[in-house]
């Protein structure tokens, strides 16, 4: 540990930034890392300043803080044009409708700032960078229950029963799985693959909802609610997060790679965000140009 600490002084006297190898780390930090990514970590920095500073050049993290950092940026500044045209477009548009696009937009936004605020201070320290994933999992969590709340909100357009009956059973869920991701006592791997479930039993959460849909309105027109999309898409984070959860699918999925800042899932949650604003988006299109509601 002295070591790295006097290398990462030495770059910062030099101006520049000194990477190590996976063997080089701390073996707390090798424990939970990922080893088969070789290269480019940057040295633990004890310092938030530092950490941060660190968007400044390339390492292995780098594409994961950009690629949650920049999407978390287009939903806050997309959050209030996207409102304005909604509002011009449609005669129609509620405060139910501003509220529900609000709450996906907003989750969204809060899921990719915790995971670029994870990938940024992981190599502050060993007790940071467990809260920092703890953060991360809980905006999963959020963006999971935004995600879902707008899919029920369009599929049930004129049922608010219904609606408020499946908003409170993923509600039930969600808090539960935030419970098990936030409390100490359920940290560490002995209940790695319990909170895993949980992330899974959440995601599809959103599976009942689409089935009663189904039954009532038929495939046509929830294939016009967008029903393609959210029955795929809304489930993904959990169950992409039950799969790293598995030491031996790490070793299938991940690449070794050199410091290229390339040490980044599959999964783009940024991009999977916007097709799911474009799937909502053409939704609501849909129930204002089509669906009549006698009352709501």
């Amino acid at each position: 540990m002295e070591s790295i600490s006097n290398t990462a002084s030495k770059a910062s006297k030099a101006g520049r930034p000194v990477l190590l190898s996976f063997d080089e780390m701390p073996e707390w930090f090798r424990h939970e890392s990922n080893q088969w990514i070789l290269h480019g970590y940057r040295p633990i920095s004890g310092s938030a300043h530092a950490s941060f500073c660190s968007w400044l050049y390339i390492h292995n993290e780098t594409v994961n803080i950009y690629s949650h950092l920049i999407p978390a940026i287009f939903f806050l500044l997309g959050e209030y044009y996207m409102q304005q045209y909604l509002a011009s477009r449609y005669s129609g548009f509620t405060g139910t409708d501003f509220i529900a696009f609000s709450i996906f937009m907003l989750t969204a936004v809060i899921c990719l700032s915790l995971s670029a605020t994870y990938h940024t201070l992981m190599n502050h320290s060993k007790h940071m960078e467990r809260f920092c994933l703890r953060l991360d999992m809980l905006g999963i969590v959020v963006f999971i229950l935004g995600d879902l709340i707008l899919g029920i909100y369009m599929v049930f357009w004129c049922e608010p029963l219904p609606r408020k009956i499946y908003w409170s059973m993923i509600g039930v869920f969600g808090a539960l799985t935030i419970f098990m991701t936030m409390h100490s006592k359920f940290q560490g791997r002995k209940y790695r693959l319990f909170r895993a479930l949980l992330f899974v039993v959440t995601g599809l959460s959103g599976v009942a909802p689409l089935i009663h849909g189904l039954n009532v309105f038929g495939t046509s027109q929830m294939m016009r609610k967008s029903f393609s999309l959210h029955s795929g898409k809304s489930r993904l984070p959990a169950i992409w997060d039950f799969v790293l959860c598995s030491q031996v699918s790490r070793k299938s999925i991940s690449w070794q790679v050199q410091p290229m800042g390339l040490s980044f899932h599959i999964s783009h949650p940024g991009g999977m965000h916007r097709i799911g604003l474009d799937g909502y988006l053409d939704a609501f299109d849909y129930a204002q140009t089509n669906l009549m509601c006698s009352s709501i």
